[in-house]
């Protein structure tokens, strides 16, 4: 055999994210036996966090299914799956071309196998050395021997037994130390064996963000966007938390299903112009950039912080636009000092703290989608109670004076009187 040393490889391992505490600690034990041998520990270069799509297909002609990963492609996936890629280096033991497979150790009536591979073939030769007496291909030397080490040839596929004293002497390496090394790697694969079983289940831990969008545009258009305050103030599920559900109950609900696919590719129209907008962000808060990294992705982890910062993107997104057109449409209203008659509806209303008490700001517009302002501390009840439909009436009132807001025109007017209520009555 050739000259051999300890040398590192490096490898990649995939972890499902809730894997990784335990594929950590893995890796923590692993180190602690390295150090005992005196070798180098296992190190890890990078970890990446990276989105995959489950494919499923039928095996030929039978019910059996075969599910398998593959990068995701720009563009979105329907089945987006949230990996952790590490890369790692580990030491391991060159025997020119040789790897150590197992072990056989001597037992009363018989040999110990002992297998530090998968490898079908490697099973069988190591039961085949194990069938007659421990020697080594080494040395050559004949006498009884406590243990023998398997190794293969791994450019001719051959195998030889060597001595665990032979070893000792041929390498300068403990043969435990050896032995420790063929393991390692087959820990490592452990977590293959837990990425396997994860497929396997189904469960998913990332979503489309196309598609978690769109869903939040559903639930907004036909029960209202629940925000994360209001619903810890109402001790209601958040509409972040419903969406992922949304998709689970639309397979077994038709009338919903049925009901979403009308609404689909309109809701669809609206993700991507919210991926766009938010792509335009300024970076001027840690919102922001939070809301530009995540939604340049085209896939989101099933993380409550994650989903929470995606869905309220909606409802910054409706504000921006809203604001946006309302500045296009909003003009001044009369000339300063002109009293007028106006059908109005009542946007928002916003106590203010004077050194007279607490005042009313009235955030009104007019049928043609002009904005209006009235400060007042004697606000009719009708104006303030009212939960989602805002109050409209006919009111006159006198135009104050004209105010630009942001880029927004505003009448400012006062001595504004209730003339009539829409759909609620006029308070005394």
């Amino acid at each position: 055999m050739q000259s051999n040393s300890t040398s590192q490889q490096s490898a990649v391992v995939l972890i499902e994210p809730g894997q990784e505490p335990a594929f950590r600690k893995r890796l923590e034990s692993l180190n602690k036996k390295a150090k005992a041998y005196g070798l180098e520990p296992i190190a890890i270069l990078s970890a990446t966090t990276e989105f995959f799509e489950r494919k499923v297909e039928q095996i030929g002609r039978s019910e059996k299914l075969l599910s398998y990963l593959v990068p995701a492609q720009a563009g979105g996936t329907r089945n987006p799956i949230q990996l952790k890629r590490f890369r790692i280096e580990y030491p391991t033991i060159k025997l020119g071309n040789w790897q150590v497979v197992g072990k056989v150790e001597a037992f009363e009536g018989g040999n110990l196998q002992f297998q530090v591979t998968q490898e079908v073939r490697d099973t069988e030769a190591i039961a085949n050395f194990a069938s007659r007496p421990i020697g080594c291909q080494h040395c050559n030397t004949k006498r009884r021997r406590k243990d023998g080490f398997v190794l293969r040839d791994q450019s001719s596929d051959a195998y030889m037994q060597v001595g665990g004293s032979c070893l000792q002497d041929f390498t300068g390496i403990d043969p435990a130390a050896a032995l420790f090394l063929a393991k390692m790697w087959d820990v490592l694969r452990a977590e293959e064996d837990d990425l396997r079983e994860f497929l396997g289940s189904g469960r998913r831990n990332a979503i489309s963000t196309r598609e978690y969008l769109a869903g939040v545009c559903f639930l907004a258009a036909t029960s209202g966007f629940v925000s994360a305050a209001k619903a810890r103030e109402l001790g209601i599920p958040a509409t972040y938390q419903e969406v992922p559900g949304l998709f689970r109950t639309l397979m077994n609900d038709e009338k919903l299903r049925q009901q979403y696919c009308s609404m689909e590719e309109k809701h669809l129209a609206t993700a991507d112009a919210i991926q766009a907008w938010a792509a335009e962000l300024p970076e001027t808060s840690s919102f922001n950039a939070n809301l530009r990294l995540l939604l340049k992705e085209d896939a989101l982890a099933l993380d409550p912080k994650h989903l929470a910062f995606a869905a309220a993107s909606w409802a910054m997104y409706t504000k921006a636009t809203a604001e946006k057109r309302d500045i296009a449409i909003s003009r001044h209203v009369g000339a300063p000092g002109e009293k007028m008659t106006r059908q109005l509806t009542v946007h928002r209303t916003v106590p203010l703290e004077t050194p007279y008490g607490v005042s009313i700001l009235v955030l009104l517009r007019d049928m043609d989608g002009n904005h209006l302002t009235w400060k007042t501390s004697a606000c009719p009840r009708a104006l303030l109670d009212f939960d989602d439909e805002p109050p409209s009436f006919e009111a006159s009132f006198k135009v104050k004076k004209h105010e630009t807001y942001k880029g927004l025109c505003q009448t400012a007017i006062t001595h504004l009187k209730v003339l009539g209520m829409a759909e609620v009555a006029q308070a005394a």
